[in-house]
């Protein structure tokens, strides 16, 4: 792509090309985590029962787990009391 194609570009064509960049990055991270991994556990083979081996995302996390945290049931309560009594000032009750 020369520069002047890149100036030309719309914001959703740049959009859509940074889209696919991270992508194509991700799929070459992931690939050097499993050459990486691999290669670890291949130079444990003889320490292979004296040592723990880690798991791939624990070995190299590459931020592509998503962890959700839900919320508690005390958090919960309160979100319906605050929802309730704001419906109720908007209704005029």
């Amino acid at each position: 792509m020369t520069y002047e194609q890149y100036c030309n570009m719309t914001w959703a064509e740049f959009q859509i090309r940074l889209f696919a960049f991270n992508r194509m990055d991700k799929r070459q991270w992931i690939h050097t985590r499993e050459v990486a991994y691999y290669s670890y556990i291949g130079g444990l083979s003889g320490a292979f029962g004296k040592v723990k081996i880690p798991s791939k995302k624990n070995f190299m996390d590459l931020g592509l787990e998503k962890n959700v945290k839900l919320p508690s049931k005390e958090n919960l309560d309160f979100f319906k009391q605050e929802l309730e009594a704001y419906n109720n000032r908007n209704n005029g009750k």
